[in-house]
Order: C-alpha cells, then structure tokens, then sequence
C-alpha cells in the first residue's frame, strides 16, 4: 500500500470534490429513476415492474433505495394530496352537519 503507484486513481477521501461527486451522482440517479417512472406510465406493466424493483430494493440495505426512494413519493402525491383534502372537506363537512342540529 506505501506504492504511490498502487492508489493510482483511488480517490481522496479528504478530498472536498468526492462530496459534491456523491451529491451529483445521487441526483443523477434519482433523475434517472424519476425519468423511467414517468416514462412508463403508458405502459402499466413496464411501471408496475419499476414499482416492484424499487419495493425490493426497499426490502434491503441497499444504498441506491435511498436514490430511488422519491421516485414512488413523488408518483403519488397528487394522489395523496388530493386524499387529505377530502378527507379534510369530510371533516369540515361533518362539523357543519354536527354544529347544525346541535344548536
């Protein structure tokens, strides 16, 4: 290991770019994935494969999991939105209803 040779192309670890080279690979990936979901949503079965891989890949440690995470969150939260503002209008309807026979 003392071979300056042998390191040759290992990087750095104090080196301050490795950090900012994770970030940009991380993003890259979570486009990348972002990209592929998107994609696939005229084909069902090709999303439904997407969504299965990234449940496996959630099943264990793996790094890339936490990438990929956002793919699926971001997939649904229209759907998730749109879930609490019923639920929030169901809420609020019932009060009135509640309030109404009660006074």
């Amino acid at each position: 290991m003392d071979d300056p040779a042998s390191q040759e192309g290992v990087p750095d670890e104090d080196d301050e770019d490795s950090d900012d080279n994770d970030l940009e690979f991380e993003d890259r990936m979570r486009h990348l994935s972002e990209r592929a979901y998107n994609r696939a949503k005229e084909h069902p079965e090709k999303q439904k494969k997407i969504i299965a891989a990234i449940r496996e890949l959630d099943r264990g440690d793996h790094y890339i999991s936490i990438m990929t995470a956002t793919t699926l969150k971001r997939a649904h939260q229209f759907r998730d939105l749109a879930l609490y503002l019923l639920i929030a209008i169901s809420f609020v309807v019932g009060m009135f209803f509640y309030w109404s026979r009660k006074y």
